[in-house]
């Protein structure tokens, strides 16, 4: 079988067509991706503005084109936290739905557990896991013991929102890091205790675009490079690293360096903030990155989207 998944966050839209067989992805048919920013100024105007919009549609309209080259038998297209929060949500779902695209709303747990499905996939050595997704508007948790999924959790803070927030589309400084990672605690307070609760014995897996843009940075990379990101360790010293090379900077001025992808330049120095603030949260110091996630566990459940 032949399936897509679609993943459309608050920031970017990625697409996986992969064959699928007994709820394995077997062969990668098509990758594709696209930078749209969908959540700009929703924590002001609770709308989807009618350019993130029309970047989105563009994306999506190359994706119709690859499901039909490749003869794609089922799709799930699953917008996330942006769109689950827009009043104007049912306008973006028709336009999407006017291109040959139905889109699947799904919440924060559904985000959290097909995340977990695609991470767990491709990190199969490791038994007991707690992997988190960063995303624009959102982040989530799910924590398994032997496979057996333990707690899930969605906390709606994402490194848009907080972009949006404390003002990192200007110049990068500690008042604003201090100021962010104080919030950060206090909305994650709850999630960072009831895991704690259940005690380290766990490997810590961080998927999605912020984790691997923090590994393609480190790693200063010429261009995106899956295979030297997934499994990257990120660890408390890299992110001080990060943060001081970072330091005093502007977006324009982060675009410039190597291994940044533009649309994430506003964001890279914040995405270092959260992801060390989850690390101290959690009382760990390190994470292994993982290039998979969400997309792949909508691929895989395409055919039974069960949980949607």
């Amino acid at each position: 079988m032949v399936n897509c998944g679609i993943d459309i966050g608050s920031n970017s839209v990625r697409m996986l067509i992969a064959e699928v067989h007994n709820g394995r992805i077997t062969k990668v048919v098509a990758e594709g991706r696209g930078v749209t920013r969908l959540s700009a100024n929703m924590s002001s105007t609770r709308l989807l503005s009618e350019e993130s919009m029309a970047k989105t549609y563009s994306v999506l309209f190359d994706f119709r084109k690859l499901m039909i080259e490749n003869a794609v038998e089922k799709v799930f297209a699953a917008a996330t936290s942006a769109v689950r929060e827009a009043e104007n949500a049912d306008v973006f779902l028709q336009g999407a739905a006017d291109l040959g695209i139905d889109i699947k709303i799904i919440s924060g747990k559904q985000e959290a557990l097909y995340n977990f499905y695609g991470v767990s996939a491709y990190n199969s050595d490791l038994e007991n896991l707690l992997v988190f997704d960063i995303g624009g508007g959102s982040t989530e948790f799910t924590l398994s013991r032997s496979g057996e999924i333990v707690q899930t959790f969605s906390v709606p803070i994402g490194v848009v929102k907080l972009c949006d927030i404390f003002g990192f589309s200007g110049v990068n400084s500690a008042e604003k890091r201090l100021k962010a990672e104080e919030y950060i605690n206090y909305a994650f307070a709850e999630s960072f205790a009831k895991i704690n609760e259940e005690g380290g014995d766990y490997s810590l897996v961080g998927s999605a675009g912020t984790l691997t843009s923090l590994a393609e940075f480190e790693l200063s990379l010429p261009i995106y490079d899956a295979a030297a990101i997934d499994k990257f360790t990120l660890n408390l010293e890299v992110l001080d690293n990060i943060e001081v090379k970072l330091n005093g900077l502007y977006p324009e001025e982060v675009l410039e360096l190597q291994g940044v992808e533009k649309g994430r330049e506003d964001l890279l120095a914040l995405g270092g903030v959260l992801v060390k603030t989850i690390l101290n949260g959690l009382n760990r110091k390190s994470c292994r990155v993982t290039v998979y996630g969400l997309k792949e566990g909508l691929a895989i459940h395409a055919e039974d989207p069960f949980l949607a």
